[in-house]
């Protein structure tokens, strides 16, 4: 999902990240599961972010 992004900007998000890592196309995945579950009813017109916890390249 960075793969446009300059390897060391990259690398720098990274070990900013608190998680030590970006979003993984799988969390976008289990992002669709849960917002197709009626756990999510209520969510609507938001912005989600699947980052690792940071924004880089947002």
């Amino acid at each position: 999902m960075t793969q446009d992004m300059p390897f060391m900007a990259r690398q720098i998000g990274r070990r900013l990240n608190p998680v030590k890592q970006g979003g993984k196309p799988r969390d976008v995945a289990e992002l669709v599961t849960f917002l197709c579950t009626p756990g999510a009813y209520g969510i609507s017109g938001d912005t989600i972010r699947v980052c690792g916890q940071g924004l880089i390249g947002a």
